[in-house]
């Protein structure tokens, strides 16, 4: 019976789970069907032992579903350290997804954010620097000039929008162009 109510997870995988799901123990807990909740609930002793019961009940169908805790966990662990290796290995152990899916995210939230970014009533600071390498080449052939630029919005705003799971997200590098205007001056 349990093993079938775990079979039955309901899940979307047109949408990465949404932020506040992230954010809600409730939610977690609830996320994970009746039957083995209360089975979790009964294994773990203590006054607050949702997490335990949301972690482990979430831990049931590894490969199968995208479950938030999961997911929540891979991107966090991929943000902090920056390590394939770290995600990786807590994916084999199912904890969390594996690396190619952290990827896959961060593709789908580059397209889906773009650069509309509103600045309407708080403050935006562009920020840009580039990069040069081996600039002493005597033909000029095998250099490098890269730019980045990003902006910094204050006072911060939560995003509640669900990102899209694309199946093949591109790497449309266009959706994230910033139009250069040139500055000529008027003289008379």
């Amino acid at each position: 019976m349990i093993k079938a109510d775990i079979k039955n997870i309901d899940t979307c995988s047109n949408f990465y789970p949404d932020p506040s799901e992230l954010r809600s123990l409730e939610k977690n807990v609830t996320y994970v069907p009746q039957p083995p909740r209360i089975l979790l609930q009964e294994t773990f002793s203590g006054k607050s032992c949702d997490l335990e019961v949301a972690s482990i009940g979430q831990l049931t169908r590894p490969r199968a579903i995208v479950a938030p805790i999961q997911y929540g966990l891979a991107v966090q662990m991929h943000q902090h350290f920056g390590s394939r290796f770290l995600v990786d290995s807590l994916h084999s152990h199912g904890f969390c997804l594996p690396y190619a899916e952290v990827l896959r995210f961060s593709k789908c939230a580059a397209n889906f954010r773009g650069t509309n970014i509103s600045t309407q009533s708080r403050f935006g600071q562009f920020v840009a620097d580039n990069v040069d390498h081996n600039l002493r080449a005597l033909d000029g052939r095998g250099t490098y000039h890269g730019m980045g630029i990003i902006v910094a919005v204050t006072p911060g705003v939560r995003d509640t929008t669900s990102i899209p799971r694309l199946q093949s997200p591109e790497n449309n590098f266009t959706a994230a162009e910033i139009e250069i205007k040139y500055y000529r001056s008027v003289r008379n």
